[in-house]
């Protein structure tokens, strides 16, 4: 989440074949979410229209989930499943952060913090409120620069960015 700007129900949902490993993208196709009297499933399309994205990523996190595929293929095709292998509620893993933050000490620390600080690294680094939305997969650009950014402008791309700045982090 960290390097995507991803929703917690997108992380949750990633599936193997959403990683286009050549090109070093993933695709937002699906977000987890609870249904009365099913439990969590993969819904077969993003929050919104805008959401479908294909998200370029730096080479060090598109190397972290080769070893996460690498691990957990035999059991299952989803990248980031619970310990039973089964879908993971975007809800528990929040819950379950809350739980831990103070331990990691990041008392403020949510699901939220890891998308505002993707956008506030590309803010600085210059890309303009559009490219921003657009990473994030937001519908409208102001809502990014309301709630994200700081309103510098300028221009460069996102993965190579993220990679610079969360060098030695994966």
């Amino acid at each position: 989440m960290l390097v995507s700007g991803w929703r917690i129900a997108e992380a949750c949902a990633l599936d193997m074949d959403a990683v286009n490993w050549r090109d070093q993208t993933v695709a937002v196709e699906a977000i987890n979410i609870r249904v009365k009297g099913r439990g969590i499933v993969r819904q077969e399309f993003p929050k919104t229209e805008k959401s479908w994205r294909v998200t370029p990523l730096p080479a060090s996190a598109i190397a972290m989930l080769a070893r996460r595929r690498d691990r957990l293929s035999e059991f299952t095709t989803v990248l980031f499943p619970t310990v039973q292998m089964k879908l993971r509620d975007p809800s528990n893993t929040q819950r379950e952060i809350r739980e831990s933050r103070d331990n990691l000490g990041y008392p403020e620390l949510s699901t939220h913090s890891f998308r505002k600080t993707v956008a506030t690294i590309l803010d600085r680094a210059g890309l303009s409120a559009t490219e921003i939305a657009d990473y994030l997969g937001h519908e409208d650009p102001s809502l990014t620069m309301g709630t994200y950014m700081n309103t510098l402008k300028g221009g460069t791309k996102p993965a190579m960015v993220l990679q610079e700045q969360l060098k030695g982090l994966f």
